[in-house]
């Protein structure tokens, strides 16, 4: 099984680093949930609740021998 490949800088139409890479729209984001009083995209209640998932991937693969 193979994914798709996709260039991030044609998406991003932009070849500055900080803007192919998500560094601006992440900014941004984080810049308009201060402004307007809500949580960015991107916060750490999200990665708390990503690393417990993948912390149940593990030790699931791991039972199983994999």
């Amino acid at each position: 099984m193979q994914g798709v490949e996709y260039d991030t800088k044609e998406i991003a139409k932009s070849q500055e680093f900080f803007a192919y890479t998500g560094v601006r729209a992440a900014a941004a984001d984080f810049v308009n949930a201060c402004l307007h009083g809500g949580q960015p995209a991107c916060c750490f209640d999200n990665a708390v609740k990503a690393m417990e998932v993948a912390e149940k991937i593990l030790a699931k693969a791991l039972l199983n021998g994999q």
